[in-house]
């Protein structure tokens, strides 16, 4: 049968992206990523890191002609009450055999389509531009924030007048509400923050590749997301417990993280933007930020006025 030629093509494609990959004494030789020939080694190591990328297409038709030959095999369900066949000299292609496959190849299908994914992955982290790998970092962070920030709410506009605790209805906390009211304006003003320099505020479309930041800012700015995230989880817990004395200080914490992203975004992003007369992107990114700031400063202000007057 010409099924068993799929199979083939398979390895052969795994070979081709062998043969691209850099040999063992290449690798071992980029310990030291300050020489000049290292430098060389490392640009050619991307070089064939995106050739065998990009021959993913490839590999794809190949997946596929594999799943067609595998579908192809598996034995279709029997129908209630129809006698399975007499298969005894059908050797391999007995049902016994084939049935099998079917729990085999849903399991390694999966497993294909995360691979693939992750493939999609890397394509992107090597020929994306900065500023679009710090929006997916963003983007991994959303849900966690939003699920934050809902917990908050959640403390301030009860559902019901009475809560359960422990088996026992009692009536929500006045102080825990107050505290909440007076927290919300911060973790609304961050999260609006992450979402203005996010695809939905900032279009990367036309920036450059490349910016002006070294690693080490890169990586600040690419945990924001996360930061910000974390610090408002930590506001939420302050105001479940009353605890005004933290939550001035993770307040502060989280001011201090925005303002270390936003003069990073000012000096190296903002001049990436156009501004022209028919797209001031970088003029009006600029006068959002400077209202945003007042207005965060201020909120910083009011929650942890709530220390003093304690």
């Amino acid at each position: 049968m010409t099924l068993v030629y799929f199979p083939d093509l398979a390895i052969r494609g795994f070979v081709d992206l062998s043969e691209k990959a850099p040999t063992e004494a290449e690798t071992t030789s980029c310990s030291n990523p300050f020489t000049t020939g290292n430098v060389r080694l490392a640009h050619r190591s991307s070089s064939q890191a995106q050739a065998a990328l990009s021959s993913s297409k490839q590999n794809d038709t190949t997946i596929g002609h594999i799943r067609y030959a595998v579908n192809a095999l598996r034995p279709t369900p029997l129908r209630r009450g129809e006698n399975p066949p007499d298969d005894r000299h059908w050797m391999k292609l007995k049902r016994f055999r084939l049935s099998g496959l079917n729990q085999i190849f849903d399991l390694k299908e999966g497993i294909v389509d995360l691979t693939l994914g992750k493939v999609d992955e890397m394509i992107r982290r090597l020929q994306g531009s900065e500023l679009d790998l710090l929006q997916d970092d963003w983007a991994e962070q959303k849900d966690r924030l939003d699920s934050e920030i809902e917990k908050l709410y959640s403390l301030v506009y009860p559902t019901s007048h009475l809560q359960e605790t422990n088996g026992r209805k009692k009536p929500p906390n006045p102080l825990v509400s107050h505290l909440g009211q007076i927290a919300l304006p911060v973790v609304k003003l961050a999260r609006t923050f992450i979402n203005k320099i996010s695809r939905r505020g900032i279009n990367t479309k036309g920036c450059p590749l490349y910016t002006e930041m070294v690693s080490a800012d890169l990586v600040t700015l690419s945990r924001l997301a996360e930061e910000v995230a974390t610090w408002v989880g930590g506001i939420t817990t302050c105001v479940r417990q009353a605890a005004t004395y933290h939550m001035g200080h993770k307040a502060q914490k989280l001011k201090e993280c925005l303002q270390t992203s936003l003069s990073l975004i000012n000096e190296y992003i903002l001049p990436l933007l156009p501004d022209t007369k028919d797209l001031p992107d970088q003029t009006l990114l600029k006068t959002w930020l400077a209202t945003w700031s007042t207005h965060f400063d201020l909120a910083v202000k009011t929650l942890k006025m709530i220390d003093a007057d304690r």
